[in-house]
């Protein structure tokens, strides 16, 4: 069996350059697992699947609304991340790409995240006697699927219009990406007025909504949403509750608000901004090179 240094440059040498804060720390954790899990006749797959359900019981845990569930619920949330990462890794050790395992794994990614912000709103709800959080939590989940989803839209639209082309026969999408990718416009003097003067508006509004993306994007990182649920734990354990109401439920209601927020205006920039052409050309590219490398 190798050794940890080994497996590090077998499992995690690109994913050390790509990761980043706690999820990169994390990692230094799960060679450790990995190396254990190698011992073993577990396959990737079956390590997704455990995976899952810890998570999803994990989850439960938040329904109860009591410290010692909180406490279990992140304890087993922290296992499924840990195992987010370590079925990767036996992957890659074994050298054999699974689509099962890929499946499962963004399975994983649509249900155990937006599943504790849901269960969280059990715990608000006996805390406000409202039920306008649960519309919000709902809204919040919601959100964190779709952003998974977003981060992949690029991908399926590239695969379905430019590979398989169904439902793309008036126009080759590869020759209007390369056309658009060429394509130069030249701006009038008084188009070019109108741009600058709508860029410093919006050079005001980027300004104000970066560091709120920055904020969004560590909040909805799964390391620091368990480390934010354990301190309102202990908070809620041993502090006085703030305007008559648990921290764990101001955690909630802020989560619920900031990260349908930034997903819309996500959205917003991505069609402004025309980022998914831009995506599907960066993969043409890399596809054409790919291609050619492959042929030499």
């Amino acid at each position: 069996m190798d050794d940890i240094k080994t497996l590090r440059d077998k499992c995690q040498k690109n994913k050390l350059k790509t990761n980043k804060g706690l999820t990169l720390l994390n990692r230094r954790v799960s060679i450790y697992v990995t190396w254990l899990l190698l011992h073993t006749n577990i396959r990737g797959s079956q390590v997704t699947a455990i995976n899952i359900l810890t998570g999803i019981a994990g989850s439960m845990c938040f329904v109860f609304n009591y410290w010692r569930f909180n406490l279990i619920g992140i304890g087993l949330l922290y296992v499924s991340f840990l195992l987010d990462q370590v079925d990767g890794e036996i992957a890659r050790y074994y050298q054999r790409p699974s689509f099962n395992l890929l499946y499962l794994d963004e399975i994983r990614h649509l249900v155990i995240y937006p599943l504790p912000l849901f269960c969280l709103a059990f715990g608000a709800f006996s805390d406000t006697h409202s039920s306008i959080v649960f519309l919000l939590s709902f809204f919040c989940a919601l959100a964190l699927i779709l952003a998974r989803i977003n981060e992949r839209i690029a991908l399926l639209i590239y695969m379905d219009r430019a590979i398989l082309r169904s439902n793309f026969k008036e126009i080759d999408l590869r020759e209007y990406l390369n056309s658009r990718n060429g394509k130069k416009s030249v701006q009038s003097p008084t188009s070019r007025a109108k741009v600058q003067s709508r860029s410093r508006l919006l050079k005001i509004s980027k300004t104000i909504t970066a560091s709120v993306y920055r904020a969004a994007h560590f909040y909805c990182d799964q390391v620091t949403i368990l480390v934010c649920l354990l301190c309102v734990t202990i908070m809620d354990l041993y502090l006085p509750s703030m305007w008559g109401l648990m921290y764990q439920t101001w955690f909630l209601l802020s989560f619920s608000i900031i990260v349908p927020a930034t997903f819309i205006r996500t959205v917003c920039s991505w069609y402004q901004e025309k980022m998914v052409e831009k995506q599907c050309v960066d993969l043409e590219q890399a596809t054409r090179a790919h291609f050619v490398k492959n042929i030499r």
